[in-house]
């Protein structure tokens, strides 16, 4: 599956929107280093191989670090030499396992049990993509590059619990029932995120730069923390009650990307302060109303 996918997005990257194809490369690669050690990291998890855990961290961190560091103070050909060995760091902790992997003589899929995940996916991809588009067209390049550090800092926690916290708190779990710390998690999202969507009104005056940059962190904040919420249920879905979430994932982008040109020509630049959390609403709502469906039934 990885060899369309990389295909896919280098036309979308290199193709249209023109971004340098050496850069594009090392991402891409990176991107799928991390593919191939997640069955690895995924494997130790299930052995309780911290070691291993400690060790990835370690050497990804200190691989990103030096990435940094030429990107600020060194030339260009030394920055692209550090891009591409930090994304090939991934497959070193990998290679025991891919060469398990291409020792065995046969393997069995399933390809019908994993089509609705690839549309999921796949819809999610497409759906991110043109939402940045759009955005990018609208907005202009400038302003919309705020608003995606804006979404960005907002859903990180809500992006740390969907690949990493989320998925190992699930590891054998039978209950559907939800933890009193992500509940925690939730309300000081949303807390943090009204106190500093109200900067801008309390000492607007005092700004010297976009107040929509405030508001959309505010705004993504408080949708990361109904992100939260939205992504348990679909790690519930997907884990306990072993169902797909392609209707609910489809549904929730394709009314997303509807939205935004209208919300914008109605109300202007104001109107993408609110993009993700409109997002995590809107998934909230149809994985709440496919969960509490299949719960029914698992009961």
């Amino acid at each position: 599956m990885s060899l369309p996918a990389v295909a896919t997005v280098l036309f979308l990257s290199v193709g249209i929107v023109e971004t340098p194809v050496w850069l594009m490369g090392g991402v891409i690669i990176r991107k799928c280093s991390e593919w191939i050690a997640e069955l690895q990291l995924a494997n130790r998890e299930k052995g309780g191989d911290y070691a291993f855990a400690s060790s990835y961290i370690w050497i990804n961190g200190f691989a990103f670090f030096l990435l940094v560091l030429t990107l600020l103070f060194f030339k260009e050909d030394l920055f692209y030499f550090a891009l591409y060995v930090w994304s090939i760091v991934p497959v070193v902790f990998a290679w025991p396992f891919i060469r398990w992997i291409l020792a065995r003589e046969r393997g069995d899929l399933n390809f019908s049990g994993i089509i609705p995940h690839l549309g999921s996916s796949t819809i999610i991809g497409f759906s991110t993509y043109i939402f940045r588009i759009l955005i990018v067209l609208l907005a202009g390049k400038s302003l919309g590059g705020l608003m995606f550090a804006a979404y960005a800092l907002g859903g990180m926690l809500s992006a740390l619990y969907t690949y990493a916290l989320g998925p190992s708190s699930m590891v054998g779990k039978k209950s559907t029932k939800r933890p009193n710390v992500l509940i925690a998690f939730v309300m000081g999202c949303i807390l943090a995120g009204l106190i500093v969507a109200l900067i801008p009104a309390v000492i607007g005056g005092f700004l010297e730069y976009n107040p929509l940059f405030l508001y959309g962190l505010g705004f993504s904040l408080i949708g990361g923390g109904i992100m939260l919420l939205a992504q348990e249920q679909r790690l519930v879905i997907l884990q306990v009650l072993k169902k797909d979430v392609f209707v609910p994932d489809a549904l929730a982008n394709i009314l997303l990307i509807s939205v935004i040109p209208f919300a914008y020509y109605l109300f202007g630049e104001t109107a993408l302060t609110v993009f993700f959390l409109l997002s995590a609403v809107l998934n909230l709502f149809f994985y709440v109303f496919l969960a509490r469906k299949g719960k029914s039934q698992y009961a």
